[in-house]
């Protein structure tokens, strides 16, 4: 939507180093994906962290996936961790 072409904008004006992670890879690999987070804001000497909640995945959840509503939330993730200093 707009407010992810704003962030691009942002990003392609200021040429500030940033990382894109989606929902589906922190799920699908969460080592790996939190590696590529710690590695990405100078921490890759951190263990990964083990994840802080437990999945809560049912059938409601794959239909908000097929219908493309938890991709707004990897978005708000995705800024959360583009945040960190």
């Amino acid at each position: 939507g707009s407010e992810e072409r704003r962030w691009d904008d942002h990003f392609a004006r200021t040429g500030e180093p940033h990382l894109v992670v989606e929902y589906s890879e922190l799920d699908h690999d969460y080592e790996h994906t939190m590696r590529r987070i710690l590695d990405h804001v100078g921490l890759s000497h951190l263990p990964v962290p083990p994840p802080q909640v437990a999945r809560q995945r049912d059938a409601t959840t794959d239909e908000w996936i097929a219908t493309d509503s938890l991709a707004r939330g990897a978005q708000i993730l995705t800024r959360f961790f583009e945040s960190l200093p």
